[in-house]
């Protein structure tokens, strides 16, 4: 009846004695944004409900690749390190919290990537006085386009940098 056992309809109600009862609040866990990187292991960012300081998590896979499974660091606290075991794509993971039988979940989607390995790096000398810049150029032999250059200047066209 949403509130907590007591049915207003049966009009005002009298018990013997006094029995106390408690409210608990709903909790409202965030497992945080979706993301994806490139490697097998990522840190989760979860955050429990600040107004409920004694709450449960636990969190739990709840899709991947081919039904493969996560490595959880720990899967009771707010930001457990998970590992993908060498299996590349987009896995769900849940973050419930438990107060008191009052429960709540939120959902994240992390997609591993495997790390681009370069082939064929070629450092050129672009002016010989210091601080001696050069630019490289290296295939790109792994890993899933689009490719990101972190540290501009620098393009990266089809596989090549």
């Amino acid at each position: 009846d949403l509130r907590g056992g007591i049915d207003g309809s049966k009009g005002c109600q009298r018990v013997a004695g006094q029995i106390p009862f408690t409210f608990h609040q709903i909790p409202s866990p965030l497992a945080g944004t979706d993301d994806k990187i490139c490697g097998n292991t990522y840190t989760l960012d979860g955050t429990k409900t600040a107004a409920i300081p004694n709450s449960k998590l636990k969190w739990t896979l709840i899709s991947s690749p081919g039904g493969a499974g996560i490595q959880f660091s720990n899967t009771d606290i707010e930001d457990p390190t998970i590992n993908a075991g060498g299996v590349y794509g987009t896995f769900e993971l849940e973050l419930e919290e438990t107060n008191f039988g009052c429960i709540n979940t939120s959902r994240v989607k992390i997609t591993f990537n495997p790390i681009p390995e370069v082939d064929n790096i070629i450092k050129i000398c672009t002016d010989f006085k210091d601080p001696y810049p050069y630019k490289v150029e290296a295939d790109i032999k792994s890993g899933t386009p689009p490719y990101t250059l972190l540290t501009p200047p620098g393009m990266i066209v089809g596989s090549k940098y």
